[in-house]
């Protein structure tokens, strides 16, 4: 960790803070699947207790590590230190709180699903938890986009850039009429992957087959403008429902 980010002296602080997540996340198999509430509504395999509000202790751990360092970059922010070592910090300490936050939206997407089934829907249950769940997914939208490595942007840019060199005849969308154009859809092809992974229209009224969210990232502008905006219609549409039944 010290060759890292170039430290010449050993900092108790990320010394501390890597010995805990080689004893938390580095010892744990979590799947190669996405199980968080980031994207999936309802998150699974939830590293919280059965009561969806006491932390595992291995969570505990991780979370005392990013408290750590966040000491340490506090003290890297007064100093006048190369960016070399900031980057790679940087990108550590924005990714260790991804994944934190990512495994808290897990029970408070679990209790949103849950007051969306509800027979009877109500109002309170529907507003208290979807609000929370919402806000959550848009702090880690916040917190992703302070480093560019987590932002949705350069992936689409990537995407427009190739079209541009691409063959017109080559950039045909069978049955989407919309989708004009190489750049557009080169654009259309790497949000449909990241997305609903088949491809869809304007018309399209059901969810699609195949394996939705599947290649979803945590990226900056791609968790609050889709996942958090899709969670917000459905707030709005239970809530719809909920006060006609009144």
């Amino acid at each position: 960790s010290h060759k890292r980010y170039r430290l010449n002296e050993v900092v108790p602080s990320v010394d501390e803070a890597w010995k805990l997540l080689c004893e938390s996340a580095y010892t744990q198999d979590l799947s190669v699947h996405d199980n968080t509430g980031v994207p999936h509504l309802p998150g699974s395999s939830s590293q919280f207790q059965a009561d969806r509000s006491t932390p595992n202790p291995k969570l505990c751990m991780e979370f005392q590590a990013w408290k750590l360092l966040i000491d340490f970059g506090t003290s890297l922010a007064r100093d006048n230190t190369e960016e070399s070592t900031k980057e790679p910090f940087r990108y550590d300490l924005i990714t260790l709180g991804q994944e934190l936050l990512s495994q808290l939206s897990t029970p408070m997407s679990m209790n949103f699903s849950d007051a969306l089934k509800e027979d009877d829907l109500n109002v309170e249950k529907l507003t208290t938890f979807g609000n929370l769940y919402i806000e959550l997914l848009s702090d880690i939208d916040a917190l992703l986009s302070a480093d560019p490595a987590s932002m949705l942007g350069p992936w689409l840019e990537m995407a427009k850039a190739f079209g541009k060199n691409s063959d017109a005849d080559d950039c045909v969308a069978d049955g989407y009429p919309n989708v004009i154009g190489c750049t557009h859809f080169y654009e259309w092809n790497a949000r449909v992957q990241l997305t609903t992974w088949n491809p869809t229209n304007s018309t399209t009224n059901k969810i699609p087959d195949g394996p939705n969210d599947y290649a979803g990232k945590h990226w900056s502008g791609l968790v609050k403008d889709y996942y958090g905006e899709r969670a917000s219609l459905l707030l709005k549409q239970a809530l719809l429902h909920a006060n006609n039944k009144k």
